[in-house]
């Protein structure tokens, strides 16, 4: 009867770990989408340098995509480290399907927003 209850509390303690783990990382995807839509930028303007002239126009350079792609990386990947450990470290989640859900679920709103242009920019702020 206890380990039964110990099994319906850990049940209970990943499903809130996932909820939690989800919920926490599409908010982080409103924060990753700036420094992956300049990330986006340096390579469009490397394409734009190599002769893709529909990309995006780097006529001042690349430096401006870089610094701002840097600073950007540089802001958010620490605090998405640090939630998604948080979050993996305090509840009973499995730990290599959630890293690889906290790494892919913030791309996914930039994704969608690139693919169908759903604008999700402009709903956000």
């Amino acid at each position: 009867m206890v380990a039964d209850a110990a099994v319906a509390r850990a049940g209970r303690a990943a499903g809130l770990g996932w909820s939690v783990g989800v919920a926490v990382n599409l908010a982080l995807g409103v924060a990753a989408y700036f420094p992956l839509l300049f990330t986006r930028m340096f390579f469009s303007a490397i394409a734009y340098r190599l002769g893709d002239f529909s990309a995006y126009p780097a006529r001042d350079g690349i430096d401006i995509p870089i610094m701002m792609a840097g600073v950007c990386w540089l802001l958010f990947l620490p605090l998405w480290f640090l939630a998604n450990r948080f979050i993996a470290r305090w509840t009973a989640v499995p730990r290599r399907p959630y890293w690889l859900i906290a790494v892919l679920l913030p791309g996914v709103l930039f994704f969608a927003d690139a693919v169908f242009a759903l604008r999700l920019l402009q709903l956000v702020f």
